[in-house]
């Protein structure tokens, strides 16, 4: 892609700009994008470190993070 993005981490981008209204945790992308936790953990990082999305925690289960596209990710 024109942004060095690989196929499943421009998904998961897409999983959380279609998720905006309620962002999804990690277990939440590995069941939208059938990949497994530990995939999922290693794309969210490396989308993390390049400032495309930004974890918080979930208004209802403060144990759980949810993914948000930064503006960085919202602008590409």
């Amino acid at each position: 892609s024109r942004h060095g993005l690989s196929e499943s981490e421009f998904h998961l981008l897409w999983a959380c700009h279609q998720r905006r209204e309620q962002p999804p945790s990690q277990n939440d992308l590995a069941q939208t994008l059938g990949l497994s936790p530990a995939q999922v953990s290693c794309l969210v990082e490396q989308l993390r470190k390049q400032d495309w999305i930004a974890g918080t925690r979930a208004a209802l289960d403060r144990r759980k993070q949810v993914w948000r596209l930064t503006d960085t990710g919202i602008s590409t």
